[in-house]
């Protein structure tokens, strides 16, 4: 058979295939009339074809339709989820999406003191404003330069800390206490240690993303509103199902905006559990995308007098070795092992301000300091994933010194909350010798929080540690505290410090 001639079993096979809204009588007559009128200007042969063949022009009908449904309406919107399911994948991994550098700032505000929730510094009411400027180049350039704008409590230094990553080194920069530690890192995917913390995204964010579908219900109330000169997806995510109870106040409704063509995050709002006031901003004023970045952006030079701590396992030679200082010890101090604090040297660590309780213990070769401070920086909504804490403005200083003879390794650490402290690998030296030291400041992880299963309430004893796993066993410490109810949340309370017991 020369001929194919299309049944109209095949033309509603074509229709139902295609799934356009049903066209008007009125439109599909024009466009038929108009197609005839065509045809008749064509040789006779062609016009067989078609004036015998109406499932052809039915077809042509119904494709047009949908060219012109498509130019004149547009796309369908895309899911709420699916958006956040792009967000999640683009900031595991920045080249997926094509994005090979980027230069951001972005403004984050939080509330210290609302009505009916409570987010920020116990008992200093106002704002607490900052700005990160973030730059990073393929593959694992990373700086980003944090500075507060306001504070509660006081002034805030208009000098930036400083954290620069260029893929083998990273330099950490404190000016407050013109303090540089320089240790081996890397900065994987779109934030510090794999995590998508640094293009915009703390660690609250974090959270809501991985639990999206299970503890908010997304929906897209809104395209192309103009942020930072790029149009956006609005996904109201609506108040957690999923409540936190070591922050209440960040349970409320919360919305995100999301850059239509790279799927950053470009602004993130929370409101108050009564849907009254917003108490946290997040909000990128400035962002290029594939830019040239001097390569000098990458590189950090300290300022003159600068305490420098090279940590790395073959440190660049200086002309002296760092000083050697004693630490600040807080009130009350618990000592364990034998020694006094006079034989106890420590490498030149910033100590926090502001302690409110903690220790020094000694267990086999290793001293532990362990402390817990306040500082506004640290909350569940932070400007960067290092300051994220479930105790808001309530942060821990944990740090291991080596004073063994020998030379050992490899050595692996561990900090965290008990009794999930295996999972949360802090750092792994292949040796360290005599004055070798290590740890974090950081913030603390509640059962019930964001990152840990279970609750937490008021009376319970929560336990902090720090582990240093050795060939020859492994040593640590234990920061106890009790929680209290206090006005803007979970007060730590009851604070002591004590060896880590053999197999934790």
């Amino acid at each position: 058979m020369n001929d194919f001639t299309p049944s109209t079993q095949l033309e509603d096979k074509i229709r139902a295939a295609i799934a356009v809204p049903q066209a008007l009588p009125e439109f599909v007559n024009h466009l038929y009339t108009d197609l005839m009128h065509q045809a008749s200007l064509k040789n006779r042969k062609a016009l067989r074809l078609f004036y015998l063949r109406p499932a052809w022009i039915a077809f042509l009908a119904v494709i047009t339709l949908l060219i012109g449904y498509t130019l004149i309406i547009g796309p369908q919107p895309v899911d709420a989820k699916q958006i956040l399911a792009r967000v999640w994948s683009v900031a595991s991994d920045l080249q997926t999406n094509g994005i090979r550098s980027f230069e951001m700032v972005s403004e984050t505000t939080t509330v210290a003191d609302v009505p009916n929730g409570i987010a920020g510094t116990a008992g200093q009411p106002g704002e607490i404003r900052s700005q990160l400027h973030t730059w990073f180049q393929e593959t694992n350039h990373w700086r980003y330069e944090i500075r507060f704008l306001d504070l509660p409590d006081r002034e805030p230094d208009p000098r930036p800390s400083v954290t620069v990553a260029d893929g083998k080194v990273v330099w950490s920069y404190d000016p407050e206490q013109n303090f540089l530690q320089i240790h081996d890192g890397v900065f994987g995917g779109a934030g510090k240690g794999g995590g998508p913390g640094l293009y915009g995204m703390n660690g609250g964010v974090e959270a809501v993303l991985g639990t999206a579908s299970q503890c908010y219900d997304p929906s897209l109330i809104g395209e192309g509103e103009i942020i930072a000169g790029r149009k956006t997806y609005k996904i109201f995510l609506g108040p957690s199902k999923c409540p936190s109870v070591a922050a209440a106040a960040f349970n409320g409704p919360q919305t995100l905006w999301i850059d239509q063509e790279t799927f950053f995050i470009l602004r993130r709002e929370i409101r108050d559990l009564r849907n009254e006031h917003v108490i946290y901003t997040m909000t990128v004023t400035s962002i290029h995308y594939n830019l040239e970045i001097d390569p000098g952006i990458f590189t950090f030079t300290p300022p003159e007098g600068a305490t420098i701590f090279d940590d790395r396992t073959n440190p660049a030679e200086t002309p002296t070795p760092p000083a050697v200082i004693t630490a600040t010890l807080p009130t009350p101090v618990n000592f364990i092992g034998g020694g006094t604090i006079q034989d106890t040297p420590f490498p030149p660590q910033p100590t926090p301000g502001n302690v409110i309780g903690g220790g020094i213990v000694k267990d086999g070769p290793f001293v532990f300091d362990l402390r817990l401070f306040r500082d506004p920086s640290f909350s569940q909504q932070p400007v960067a994933t290092s300051f994220y804490s479930d105790l808001n403005g309530i942060g821990a200083y944990m740090y291991w010194f080596y004073q063994g003879s020998d030379v050992i390794g490899p050595v692996e650490t561990y900090w965290g909350t008990l009794p999930s402290l295996n999972q949360l690998q802090s750092e792994t030296y292949p040796s360290i010798s005599l004055g070798s030291s290590g740890g974090r400041t950081g913030g603390i992880l509640l059962p019930g929080g964001f990152f840990l299963s279970g609750e937490s309430k008021t009376g319970d004893r929560i336990q902090v540690a720090i582990k240093v796993h050795t060939p020859n066993g492994d040593f640590g410490a234990i920061l106890h505290f009790t929680l209290n109810q206090g006005a803007n949340g979970f007060e730590p309370t009851d604070i002591s410090v004590d060896v880590l017991p053999t197999g934790g």
